[in-house]
Protein backbone atom coordinates (compact mmCIF):
# COMPACT_ATOMS: atom_id res chain seq x y z
CA UNK A 1 0.00 0.00 0.00
CA UNK A 2 0.91 3.66 -0.49
CA UNK A 3 0.93 6.43 1.72
CA UNK A 4 -1.59 8.35 -0.72
CA UNK A 5 -4.42 9.85 1.24
CA UNK A 6 -2.32 10.05 4.37
CA UNK A 7 -1.65 13.84 3.53
CA UNK A 8 -5.53 14.48 3.69
CA UNK A 9 -6.19 12.96 7.05
CA UNK A 10 -3.56 14.97 8.37
CA UNK A 11 -4.80 18.77 6.97
CA UNK A 12 -8.43 17.86 8.33
CA UNK A 13 -6.65 17.26 11.72
CA UNK A 14 -4.43 19.98 11.61
CA UNK A 15 -8.25 22.08 11.04
CA UNK A 16 -9.60 20.21 14.27
CA UNK A 17 -6.73 20.98 16.41
CA UNK A 18 -6.01 24.55 15.33
CA UNK A 19 -3.50 26.46 17.88
CA UNK A 20 -2.72 23.10 19.41
CA UNK A 21 1.32 22.69 19.70
CA UNK A 22 0.87 18.97 20.25
CA UNK A 23 -1.12 18.49 17.70
CA UNK A 24 1.38 20.77 15.22
CA UNK A 25 4.73 18.85 16.16
CA UNK A 26 2.68 15.75 15.91
CA UNK A 27 1.41 16.04 12.30
CA UNK A 28 4.16 18.17 11.41
CA UNK A 29 6.38 15.04 11.93
CA UNK A 30 4.04 12.47 10.61
CA UNK A 31 4.48 14.63 7.35
CA UNK A 32 7.94 14.27 7.64
CA UNK A 33 7.96 10.52 8.01
CA UNK A 34 5.74 9.97 5.23
CA UNK A 35 8.50 12.13 2.27
CA UNK A 36 10.98 9.69 3.56
CA UNK A 37 8.85 6.22 3.24
CA UNK A 38 8.20 4.72 -0.06
CA UNK A 39 4.95 2.45 1.30
CA UNK A 40 2.00 2.68 3.84
CA UNK A 41 4.26 0.11 5.45
CA UNK A 42 7.28 1.65 5.55
CA UNK A 43 5.63 4.88 7.26
CA UNK A 44 4.07 2.93 10.24
CA UNK A 45 6.74 0.97 10.76
CA UNK A 46 8.56 4.32 11.73
CA UNK A 47 5.28 6.10 12.61
CA UNK A 48 5.37 3.00 15.65
CA UNK A 49 9.50 2.99 16.52
CA UNK A 50 8.88 7.13 17.27
CA UNK A 51 5.95 6.47 19.73
CA UNK A 52 7.64 3.23 21.45
CA UNK A 53 11.54 2.93 20.36
CA UNK A 54 13.25 4.99 23.16
CA UNK A 55 11.33 1.50 25.38
CA UNK A 56 13.27 -1.10 23.46
CA UNK A 57 10.44 -2.11 20.57
CA UNK A 58 12.26 -3.91 17.90
CA UNK A 59 10.29 -4.06 14.49
CA UNK A 60 10.52 -7.06 12.20
CA UNK A 61 9.08 -7.95 9.08
CA UNK A 62 7.59 -11.81 8.58
CA UNK A 63 7.75 -10.78 5.13
CA UNK A 64 11.22 -10.92 4.61
CA UNK A 65 12.01 -13.48 2.11
CA UNK A 66 15.08 -15.25 4.35
CA UNK A 67 11.99 -15.48 6.77
CA UNK A 68 9.99 -17.35 4.11
CA UNK A 69 12.33 -19.66 3.48
CA UNK A 70 12.32 -20.67 6.91
CA UNK A 71 8.36 -21.44 6.50
CA UNK A 72 9.24 -24.46 3.77
CA UNK A 73 8.38 -27.31 5.53
CA UNK A 74 5.38 -25.51 7.05
CA UNK A 75 4.22 -24.62 3.07
CA UNK A 76 4.62 -28.49 2.02
CA UNK A 77 2.95 -29.98 4.59
CA UNK A 78 -0.08 -28.15 4.74
CA UNK A 79 -0.38 -28.11 0.64
CA UNK A 80 0.34 -31.73 0.36
CA UNK A 81 -1.53 -33.03 4.16
CA UNK A 82 -4.27 -30.34 4.87
CA UNK A 83 -2.40 -29.92 8.46
CA UNK A 84 -4.64 -27.24 10.00
CA UNK A 85 -7.96 -28.34 8.74
CA UNK A 86 -7.36 -31.80 10.33
CA UNK A 87 -5.39 -30.93 13.70
CA UNK A 88 -7.04 -27.84 14.84
CA UNK A 89 -10.18 -29.57 14.85
CA UNK A 90 -10.25 -31.32 18.50
CA UNK A 91 -8.88 -27.42 19.92
CA UNK A 92 -11.99 -26.32 17.87
CA UNK A 93 -14.59 -29.13 19.85
CA UNK A 94 -13.04 -28.42 22.82
CA UNK A 95 -13.61 -24.79 23.03
CA UNK A 96 -17.72 -25.24 21.89
CA UNK A 97 -17.67 -27.70 24.71
CA UNK A 98 -17.03 -24.74 27.24
CA UNK A 99 -19.40 -22.63 25.52
CA UNK A 100 -16.92 -20.75 23.23
CA UNK A 101 -17.72 -20.07 19.59
CA UNK A 102 -14.29 -20.94 17.13
CA UNK A 103 -12.43 -17.29 16.39
CA UNK A 104 -12.38 -18.64 12.60
CA UNK A 105 -13.43 -21.70 10.61
CA UNK A 106 -10.11 -23.43 9.36
CA UNK A 107 -10.16 -24.42 4.99
CA UNK A 108 -9.29 -26.59 3.69
CA UNK A 109 -6.07 -24.84 2.69
CA UNK A 110 -4.99 -21.91 4.94
CA UNK A 111 -2.68 -20.07 2.55
CA UNK A 112 -2.23 -17.37 0.54
CA UNK A 113 -0.50 -16.41 -2.48
CA UNK A 114 0.81 -13.07 -4.05
CA UNK A 115 0.13 -12.92 -7.06
CA UNK A 116 0.78 -9.85 -9.29
CA UNK A 117 -3.03 -8.82 -9.22
CA UNK A 118 -2.59 -8.85 -5.34
CA UNK A 119 -3.13 -11.02 -2.39
CA UNK A 120 -5.59 -14.14 -3.05
CA UNK A 121 -6.70 -17.09 -1.19
CA UNK A 122 -5.40 -20.67 -2.49
CA UNK A 123 -7.70 -23.01 -2.73
CA UNK A 124 -7.32 -27.17 -3.31
CA UNK A 125 -9.49 -28.41 -6.20
CA UNK A 126 -8.58 -31.83 -5.93
CA UNK A 127 -5.37 -34.21 -4.15
CA UNK A 128 -3.61 -33.10 -7.14
CA UNK A 129 -5.16 -29.69 -8.25
CA UNK A 130 -4.98 -26.20 -6.57
CA UNK A 131 -5.75 -22.99 -8.27
CA UNK A 132 -6.28 -18.76 -6.64
CA UNK A 133 -9.68 -17.96 -5.72
CA UNK A 134 -10.28 -16.02 -8.51
CA UNK A 135 -9.29 -19.07 -10.90
CA UNK A 136 -6.64 -16.79 -12.22
CA UNK A 137 -3.85 -18.91 -11.85
CA UNK A 138 -3.20 -22.95 -11.80
CA UNK A 139 -1.23 -25.58 -10.22
CA UNK A 140 -0.62 -29.34 -9.89
CA UNK A 141 0.99 -30.46 -6.60
CA UNK A 142 3.98 -31.04 -7.81
CA UNK A 143 4.27 -27.43 -9.72
CA UNK A 144 2.75 -25.77 -6.51
CA UNK A 145 5.44 -27.58 -4.24
CA UNK A 146 7.89 -26.27 -6.64
CA UNK A 147 6.97 -22.97 -6.35
CA UNK A 148 7.55 -23.42 -2.28
CA UNK A 149 11.63 -24.68 -3.28
CA UNK A 150 12.08 -22.18 -5.59
CA UNK A 151 9.53 -18.94 -4.61
CA UNK A 152 8.89 -19.14 -0.86
CA UNK A 153 8.19 -15.72 -0.63
CA UNK A 154 5.19 -15.89 -2.90
CA UNK A 155 3.28 -17.55 -0.09
CA UNK A 156 1.59 -16.08 2.97
CA UNK A 157 -0.03 -17.37 5.84
CA UNK A 158 -3.85 -16.69 7.05
CA UNK A 159 -5.18 -16.13 10.49
CA UNK A 160 -4.22 -19.48 11.66
CA UNK A 161 -1.16 -20.34 9.97
CA UNK A 162 0.20 -17.09 11.19
CA UNK A 163 0.31 -18.34 14.70
CA UNK A 164 2.32 -21.18 13.72
CA UNK A 165 4.80 -19.25 11.54
CA UNK A 166 5.46 -16.34 14.27
CA UNK A 167 6.16 -19.44 16.95
CA UNK A 168 8.46 -20.65 14.15
CA UNK A 169 10.48 -17.56 13.81
CA UNK A 170 10.54 -16.55 17.54
CA UNK A 171 9.60 -19.09 19.80
CA UNK A 172 8.06 -17.89 22.97
CA UNK A 173 7.57 -18.51 26.85
CA UNK A 174 4.61 -16.90 26.74
CA UNK A 175 2.43 -14.84 24.34
CA UNK A 176 0.26 -11.99 25.25
CA UNK A 177 -2.69 -11.50 23.36
CA UNK A 178 -6.09 -10.39 22.69
CA UNK A 179 -9.15 -12.17 23.13
CA UNK A 180 -9.31 -13.43 19.20
CA UNK A 181 -5.97 -13.84 19.25
CA UNK A 182 -6.21 -16.19 22.18
CA UNK A 183 -9.10 -17.69 20.49
CA UNK A 184 -6.53 -18.64 17.64
CA UNK A 185 -3.99 -20.09 19.91
CA UNK A 186 -6.47 -22.30 21.86
CA UNK A 187 -7.58 -23.86 18.09
CA UNK A 188 -4.51 -24.68 17.49
CA UNK A 189 -3.34 -26.36 20.08
CA UNK A 190 -2.87 -29.97 18.31
CA UNK A 191 -1.85 -28.10 15.07
CA UNK A 192 1.44 -26.76 17.05
CA UNK A 193 1.77 -30.35 18.45
CA UNK A 194 1.66 -31.69 15.26
CA UNK A 195 4.39 -29.01 13.59
CA UNK A 196 6.85 -30.05 16.70
CA UNK A 197 6.50 -26.33 17.72
CA UNK A 198 6.52 -25.57 21.49
CA UNK A 199 2.46 -24.00 22.52
CA UNK A 200 3.98 -20.70 24.52
CA UNK A 201 1.91 -20.52 27.64
CA UNK A 202 -0.72 -18.11 26.93
CA UNK A 203 -2.08 -14.96 28.52
CA UNK A 204 -4.69 -12.19 28.57
CA UNK A 205 -3.61 -8.64 27.43
CA UNK A 206 -4.30 -5.66 29.63
CA UNK A 207 -7.48 -3.92 28.88
CA UNK A 208 -8.06 -0.36 29.84
CA UNK A 209 -10.94 2.00 30.05
CA UNK A 210 -10.06 5.50 30.07
CA UNK A 211 -12.77 7.88 32.13
CA UNK A 212 -12.06 11.72 32.29
CA UNK A 213 -13.24 13.75 35.73
CA UNK A 214 -16.22 14.44 34.44
CA UNK A 215 -17.57 11.40 33.62
CA UNK A 216 -16.01 9.99 36.99
CA UNK A 217 -17.83 12.30 38.69
CA UNK A 218 -21.31 11.26 37.11
CA UNK A 219 -20.64 7.68 38.12
CA UNK A 220 -19.96 9.10 41.76
CA UNK A 221 -23.29 10.73 41.07
CA UNK A 222 -25.37 7.67 40.36
CA UNK A 223 -24.00 5.57 43.40
CA UNK A 224 -22.47 2.67 41.72
CA UNK A 225 -19.02 1.84 41.60
CA UNK A 226 -16.40 1.99 38.38
CA UNK A 227 -16.71 -2.26 38.46
CA UNK A 228 -19.97 -2.25 38.22
CA UNK A 229 -20.63 -0.48 34.86
CA UNK A 230 -18.79 -2.65 33.55
CA UNK A 231 -21.44 -5.60 34.18
CA UNK A 232 -24.13 -5.87 31.38
CA UNK A 233 -26.35 -3.07 31.11
CA UNK A 234 -29.81 -5.09 31.44
CA UNK A 235 -28.47 -6.07 34.94
CA UNK A 236 -26.80 -2.10 35.99
CA UNK A 237 -30.59 -1.04 35.20
CA UNK A 238 -32.06 -4.07 37.45
CA UNK A 239 -30.33 -3.13 40.05
CA UNK A 240 -30.89 0.28 39.96
CA UNK A 241 -34.47 -0.49 40.13
CA UNK A 242 -33.83 -3.11 43.06
CA UNK A 243 -32.42 -0.10 44.94
CA UNK A 244 -35.50 1.61 44.43
CA UNK A 245 -37.70 -1.27 46.13
CA UNK A 246 -39.12 0.51 48.75
CA UNK A 247 -40.77 2.62 46.24
CA UNK A 248 -42.32 -0.16 44.63
CA UNK A 249 -46.41 -0.55 45.38
CA UNK A 250 -45.78 -3.94 46.01
CA UNK A 251 -43.49 -5.26 47.90
CA UNK A 252 -40.87 -8.17 47.09
CA UNK A 253 -42.14 -10.24 50.42
CA UNK A 254 -45.72 -10.44 48.94
CA UNK A 255 -44.70 -12.08 45.96
CA UNK A 256 -42.83 -14.12 47.97
CA UNK A 257 -45.40 -15.41 50.56
CA UNK A 258 -47.72 -16.05 47.10
CA UNK A 259 -44.92 -18.67 45.64
CA UNK A 260 -45.01 -19.88 48.75
CA UNK A 261 -48.46 -21.04 48.97
CA UNK A 262 -48.41 -22.02 45.61
CA UNK A 263 -45.85 -24.71 46.84
CA UNK A 264 -47.90 -25.45 49.84
CA UNK A 265 -50.55 -26.54 47.42
CA UNK A 266 -48.15 -27.99 45.21
CA UNK A 267 -46.65 -30.99 47.72
CA UNK A 268 -50.63 -30.86 48.90
CA UNK A 269 -51.97 -31.64 45.46
CA UNK A 270 -49.65 -35.14 46.30
CA UNK A 271 -52.86 -36.88 47.74
CA UNK A 272 -54.86 -36.42 44.43
CA UNK A 273 -54.76 -39.20 42.07
CA UNK A 274 -52.26 -38.96 38.79
CA UNK A 275 -54.98 -36.85 36.83
CA UNK A 276 -56.28 -34.63 39.01
CA UNK A 277 -52.76 -33.85 40.46
CA UNK A 278 -51.75 -33.07 36.38
CA UNK A 279 -54.89 -30.78 36.43
CA UNK A 280 -53.96 -28.92 39.49
CA UNK A 281 -49.85 -28.57 38.93
CA UNK A 282 -50.87 -27.12 35.08
CA UNK A 283 -53.29 -24.51 37.06
CA UNK A 284 -50.65 -23.54 39.74
CA UNK A 285 -48.18 -23.10 36.51
CA UNK A 286 -50.22 -20.37 35.10
CA UNK A 287 -50.43 -19.21 38.34
CA UNK A 288 -46.67 -18.62 38.66
CA UNK A 289 -47.05 -16.72 34.86
CA UNK A 290 -49.04 -14.40 36.30
CA UNK A 291 -47.32 -13.67 39.19
CA UNK A 292 -44.09 -13.30 36.94
CA UNK A 293 -46.46 -10.45 34.68
CA UNK A 294 -47.48 -8.53 37.69
CA UNK A 295 -43.87 -8.36 38.76
CA UNK A 296 -42.94 -7.11 35.40
CA UNK A 297 -45.63 -4.97 35.41
CA UNK A 298 -44.87 -3.50 38.19
CA UNK A 299 -40.84 -2.86 36.83
CA UNK A 300 -41.94 -1.33 33.66
CA UNK A 301 -44.07 1.56 36.03
CA UNK A 302 -40.19 2.27 38.12
CA UNK A 303 -38.29 1.97 35.46
CA UNK A 304 -41.12 4.60 33.93
CA UNK A 305 -40.47 6.61 37.40
CA UNK A 306 -36.85 6.55 36.79
CA UNK A 307 -36.04 7.38 33.53
CA UNK A 308 -34.21 9.87 33.67
CA UNK A 309 -31.84 8.18 35.81
CA UNK A 310 -31.42 5.21 33.44
CA UNK A 311 -30.89 7.14 30.76
CA UNK A 312 -27.56 8.45 32.68
CA UNK A 313 -26.09 5.15 33.25
CA UNK A 314 -26.66 4.19 29.67
CA UNK A 315 -25.02 7.51 28.58
CA UNK A 316 -22.16 6.86 31.27
CA UNK A 317 -22.24 2.74 29.79
CA UNK A 318 -21.71 4.29 26.16
CA UNK A 319 -18.91 5.97 27.03
CA UNK A 320 -17.04 2.52 28.21
CA UNK A 321 -18.47 0.55 25.56
CA UNK A 322 -19.84 2.89 22.44
CA UNK A 323 -21.84 1.14 19.95
CA UNK A 324 -21.26 -1.81 22.73
CA UNK A 325 -17.93 -2.88 21.66
CA UNK A 326 -14.75 -2.39 24.37
CA UNK A 327 -13.70 1.35 24.10
CA UNK A 328 -10.56 0.34 23.51
CA UNK A 329 -11.54 -0.63 20.08
CA UNK A 330 -13.46 2.45 19.17
CA UNK A 331 -11.47 5.29 20.96
CA UNK A 332 -7.94 6.82 19.42
CA UNK A 333 -5.44 8.02 21.37
CA UNK A 334 -4.49 11.52 19.31
CA UNK A 335 -7.71 13.29 21.62
CA UNK A 336 -5.52 12.81 24.57
CA UNK A 337 -2.21 13.25 23.13
CA UNK A 338 -2.83 16.37 21.74
CA UNK A 339 -4.49 17.52 25.17
CA UNK A 340 -1.89 16.68 27.30
CA UNK A 341 1.29 15.57 25.12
Amino acid sequence: LDTHGLLPVLDSLGDLFRDNAFATSFLAAQRELIAQSASYGEYYLKFTDSLFGEFGLIPFNPDDPNCKAVLRPLLRREISEGVIARSCKLGTEALQSLGYEPQVNPRELNLFYHHQSGRKRLIRLDEHHFSLADDSQKWTLAELLNEVETSPGQFSPNVLLRPIYQELLFPNVAFVGGGAEIHYFLQLSGTFKEFGIPLPAIFRRISAFYADARLVQKMMRTGFSFAEFLMPLHELEQQHIGRKASEQPISESAFVKLRSALEDISQAAGGFDASTQTSIQAELHKMEKMIGHIEQRQTKFVKSQHENDLQQLRNIREQLFPGSTLQERHANFLPQYFRIG
